[in-house]
């Protein structure tokens, strides 16, 4: 991985966070090793110039990493950079939604990055384009999109922890 790259973004991070005056460094600095795996990981299979087009942060907290890399990439002057958070600025506290400068899906605080991403599957799907290559037909995300339909038809509930949502205690199942 590109050590280089991740302390590039780290310090745009800070660099956007002391200008702004707003921000959320640790969650920032939480993703720049995630930003950069997935954007090299495409880059070295030839698809670099997806991850723009197919990226979606569903921790839209830590954006100011994926501005610091989309800047790494020349997808974003310094210039703009220097402008985060501020009045007129397109580049906000969260993803915004502005294809022309390659963001295409906005979001909010948190989790709303898999019900986006699976909508976009299915409508692709729908559309006649193959969504993956067959290795999305395993594992957690293959579980995540599938489980649920198929609990609904068995008409079962998902099961809670033993200790309950947060440590609340044991909960009964209701039914259906």
């Amino acid at each position: 991985m590109n050590n280089q790259l991740q302390i590039n973004i780290r310090r745009k991070v800070l660099q956007m966070v002391v200008a702004s005056r707003e921000g959320h460094v640790a969650s920032s600095f939480s993703i720049a090793e995630i930003l950069t795996a997935i954007y090299q990981y495409l880059d070295e299979q030839g698809r670099g110039s997806d991850f723009a087009s197919h990226f979606i942060l569903s921790k839209g907290h830590g954006v100011y990493a994926l501005y610091g890399l989309m800047s790494e990439l020349g997808l974003i002057s310094d210039e703009e950079l220097s402008q985060v958070g501020q009045y007129g600025s397109y580049l906000i506290g969260h993803v915004p939604v502005k294809p022309e400068r390659s963001f295409y899906i906005g979001t909010g605080s948190l989790g709303q990055g898999l019900p986006m991403a699976l909508g976009r599957a299915y409508a692709r799907r729908q559309a006649g384009d193959p969504v993956d290559d067959g290795r999305l037909r395993h594992g957690a995300l293959h579980r995540q999109a599938h489980g649920p339909s198929r609990r609904l038809q068995d008409r079962e509930r998902p099961a809670l922890p033993p200790g309950g949502l947060h440590g609340q205690g044991p909960r009964r199942q209701q039914p259906l």
